[in-house]
C-alpha cells in the first residue's frame, strides 16, 4: 500500500487512469531522484518516447547494478498523459540542476519549490541530447494516463543491451 498521507487530499488524482500517477507519490524511492531527496514523490515524464526510454534505461541500470541482479528481461510500460499546469522552466539554464550524477543541488531546489507549493519543473534531459522532461510535484497536475506501448529491457547482468518494443499478436 502506498502512503496516501503524503499528499493533501485536495491534490489527489482520482478516477480511471490515475493509478500510475498516485503510485509515483505514494511509493517513495528511498534513494531519491533528481528533484526529490526521497521524502516526497515526483511524477517524471518526457516529451517523447525516446527520451523516456533513455531516462528509464539509465535509472533501471543503476538499480540493477546496485542490487546485483543476474541477467533478466524487464517489462516496461509507456503511459501517455499530459500536464495541466504551468511549470518552472529551467531548460537551457542552471547547469547544476542538470548534473548527470550529482543531484544535491536539484534535490534542494525541488524541495524548496514543492514546499512553496510549486506544481513542478520542465527541464532538459541529461540522458537524451535535445530531450525534454518534466517533474511534477502533485498528482492533480497530471492528466489521467492511458497505457500505451510495452517494452522489454534486456539486462545482461551489467548493462541494458537492448530495448525491444513488444506488440500484441491477435489470435
Amino acid at each position: 500500500m502506498g502512503i496516501l498521507a503524503l499528499i493533501p487530499r485536495e491534490r489527489w488524482a482520482i478516477g480511471s487512469g490515475t493509478t500510475p500517477i498516485m503510485a509515483a507519490f505514494t511509493h517513495l524511492n528511498p534513494d531519491g531522484s533528481r528533484f526529490s531527496d526521497g521524502r516526497f514523490g515526483v511524477f517524471y515524464l518526457s516529451a517523447t518516447v525516446e527520451t523516456g526510454v533513455r531516462e528509464t534505461v539509465f535509472h533501471r541500470e543503476q538499480f540493477l547494478r546496485r542490487t546485483r541482479e543476474p541477467s533478466i528481461q524487464l517489462q516496461m510500460r509507456c503511459y501517455v498523459t499530459g500536464v495541466n499546469r504551468f511549470l518552472h522552466d529551467i531548460r537551457g539554464q542552471f547547469p547544476g540542476l542538470h548534473d548527470p550524477v550529482d543531484y544535491l543541488e536539484s534535490q534542494q531546489v525541488g524541495r524548496e519549490l514543492r514546499t512553496a507549493n510549486s506544481d513542478g519543473i520542465v527541464y532538459d534531459s541529461v540522458r537524451h541530447r535535445g530531450g525534454e522532461c518534466a517533474a511534477l510535484f502533485w498528482p492533480d497536475c497530471v492528466l489521467p494516463c492511458a497505457q500505451s506501448t510495452h517494452y522489454a529491457y534486456i539486462w545482461d547482468g551489467a548493462t541494458i543491451t537492448n530495448v525491444i518494443e513488444l506488440t500484441e499478436v491477435r489470435l
